[in-house]
């Protein structure tokens, strides 16, 4: 996925904030809230977004022989999401426009596959809060211009935050566009990680069934800006602060690319035990049981015993086409 930098746009709308921020004070708490609290107007929000990056990347899952401590500080100072996933393109929003009109009033910063530093500048620029977005454009392993993997950005990221004494009130999120075609139903996983010591308590584990399109949706809560009517996905703010939502979704259709010569077009569905796979060009299928084969090597598309799982999961490509979640 091309991560190229965008242009940045940095938009001070300080009086309003402060306006925002007079009226909250001057407002009466509803006795029953129908919502999580929402966040002070002094939230900054800081989205990391890497390039080519599953779960088995990233130290903290445990899966993988990667080693990323700078990384796993995210987790291990806030919320760890074990079953986060993304389908093609399904990120693409966070790149552009979209994220941006999150910022309710904040400062805006985009640098997108420029170094870490000019991140750093940006947020220690201007003490008014701000949403940046920053990746580096290079993958766990590989270096930047100045020989550091991601890790080490990421760690110098965080250092900086610390040392402008911004750390505690911004929220810090974690994430990555997944491989670029599947071979297997994990594929499509991502990493999601998230840091937010005024408001997340530490060393947290979420293992509801999460999508990157949620991503959106969770920036307007932590941001406190309205979000469009039409935005899908699902606000993952409950989660974070403790206050898990009383209904979540228990499956999801997502459109992929497979794998192979033609990089088909594909559709999977996914349950907590079960994952479907069909490639869209030749009709064919694969189903997975992943509490008995976690690691999704095992096709169980023609064993009998499967006919209704395999029933119920088509069904949801049938009927899920263009729907969210």
């Amino acid at each position: 996925m091309d991560l190229r930098p965008h242009p940045r746009n940095v938009t001070p709308r300080l009086l309003s904030v402060l306006f925002a921020a007079l009226a909250a004070g001057c407002a009466s708490p509803p006795e029953q809230p129908t919502r999580p609290t929402p966040p002070t107007d002094r939230t900054s929000i800081v989205l990391v977004l890497a390039r080519d990056l599953s779960p088995d990347d990233v130290s903290v899952y445990g899966a993988g022989l990667a080693w990323t401590p700078r990384i796993d500080r995210i987790a291990d100072e806030g919320v760890l999401f074990e079953n986060a996933f993304a389908g093609e393109d399904e990120l693409h929003s966070l790149r552009g426009g979209e994220s941006m009109a999150v910022a309710g009033g904040r400062r805006v910063g985009c640098y997108l596959g420029e170094p870490v530093e000019s991140a750093l500048d940006f947020v220690t620029e201007d003490p008014a809060p701000f949403l940046l977005l920053w990746g580096s454009g290079e993958t766990v392993s590989a270096q930047d211009g100045k020989g550091r993997t991601l890790d080490e950005a990421v760690g110098r990221l965080l250092d900086g935050l610390e040392q402008a004494g911004r750390a505690d009130d911004t929220a810090v999120i974690f994430t990555a566009t997944p491989h670029t075609s599947l071979q297997g139903p994990r594929d499509a996983r991502i990493p999601l990680l998230v840091r937010w010591p005024a408001r997340i308590e530490a060393g947290r584990r979420v293992d509801a069934l999460v999508r990157g399109a949620d991503l959106l949706p969770t920036l307007h809560a932590i941001a406190d800006s309205p979000p469009p009517e039409d935005l899908q996905g699902m606000s993952l703010f409950g989660f974070l602060v403790g206050e898990a939502p009383a209904e979540w979704r228990d499956s999801f259709r997502c459109d992929v690319r497979l794998q192979g010569q033609e990089c088909d077009p594909g559709q999977l569905v996914r349950t907590r035990r079960y994952a479907l796979l069909r490639n869209e060009r030749t009709g064919s299928e694969a189903l997975f049981d992943l509490a008995l084969d976690p690691l999704g090597t095992r096709d169980r598309i023609d064993d009998p015993a499967y006919d209704d799982v395999r029933a119920r999961l088509e069904e949801r490509i049938a009927t899920g086409r263009g729907e969210f979640p």
